[in-house]
């Protein structure tokens, strides 16, 4: 779960810094899909394999 948070927290720093209104958490998680959680991990240098 802690992908995730960190995931949203960088979701919610990006809608800061371009002025865009954010969803929940909830909202969020509830939508995000497997391919982009797969390119943040990339981002971070988190192997997908770790995760799942």
């Amino acid at each position: 779960m802690d992908m995730y948070r960190e995931a949203y927290e960088q979701y919610m720093q990006s809608c800061q810094n371009y002025e865009m209104e954010s969803i929940s958490f909830h909202r969020f998680i509830s939508h995000l899909t497997e391919e982009q959680l797969h390119e943040y991990l990339n981002s971070v240098d988190v192997e997908y394999d770790e995760v799942y």
